[in-house]
């Protein structure tokens, strides 16, 4: 038995109305998506979600995570070997650059032991002092400039500026080591002002 369309009796049904059952033609069909409609349920089909209220969105709200604790003491006596303490408190990079400065100052020919040793201790104190702003911002307190980073600031200045008159000030110290020394009082001025 051959199924005919209900519209116009003359031509075989291709499809059936997913609504109503009737049988559709070629040309009474319509397509959504992959379902066929008469044309009167499209219509309604097509009213109908046009005056369905809109879907509600769920808005789900991002709880900012806060870092987990660290040590300043632990942080601390694991930057006996520098940088690891640095790293411990999360700050690899910061780390990696202590790390690298006191291996770059072991085979630098303008380094004076008075400059070694304030990188050396630099580097216990900002470990500390790194992993006390990270146990801070895990507890949501804030966190300002203190007394002893800008200390440390100072005394780490004077440091070079002695280091630069003992190499005999800018009259006898050679270009090669001028560019060192101004990139490390800059390393300075960085690590105070990136610590908090």
């Amino acid at each position: 038995m051959q199924l005919v369309c209900a519209t116009h009796p003359s031509f075989d049904a291709v499809a059936r109305c997913v609504r109503c059952g009737l049988h559709l033609c070629e040309d009474c069909r319509s397509l959504d998506g992959v379902r066929n409609f008469c044309s009167r349920c499209r219509a309604q089909t097509l009213a109908a979600a046009a005056s369905a209220p809109p879907v509600p969105r769920i808005e789900v709200a991002r709880v900012a995570s806060r870092p987990t604790p660290r040590s300043p003491f632990l942080a601390a006596a694991l930057s006996l070997v520098p940088g690891l303490g640095q790293a411990y408190a999360g700050r690899l990079f910061r780390g990696g650059a202590f790390f690298g400065s006191v291996l770059a100052l072991r085979e630098a020919a303008f380094a004076s032991p008075l400059l070694i040793a304030y990188v050396y201790v630099l580097n216990l104190f900002d470990a500390w002092r790194v992993a006390q702003v990270r146990s801070d911002a895990s507890a949501g307190k804030a966190t300002s400039a203190r007394v002893d980073d800008s200390i440390f600031l100072l005394l780490g200045l004077g440091v070079l500026a002695v280091s630069f008159v003992q190499l005999g000030g800018v009259v006898a110290t050679p270009n090669r080591t001028l560019l060192p020394l101004a990139a490390i009082a800059a390393s300075l001025v960085v690590a105070h002002e990136t610590r908090r």
